[in-house]
């Protein structure tokens, strides 16, 4: 899954996600914002791409 944070369409983040379901429910979302909850904390952007 590749996003871009805020409007900054150059700084973009790979998250790995392995479960099947996340990937095919971050599939319904794309070219939505979002906000993704991390053990490191909130991720926040225009989700852009998911891949498995």
């Amino acid at each position: 899954m590749s996003y871009s944070k805020g409007n900054d369409l150059s700084e973009q983040h790979m998250v790995s996600v392995p479960n099947p379901y996340v990937y095919q429910t971050l599939q319904s979302v794309i070219g939505k914002h979002v906000v993704i909850e991390t053990v490191r904390g909130n991720i926040r952007g225009k989700l852009k791409d998911v891949k498995p």
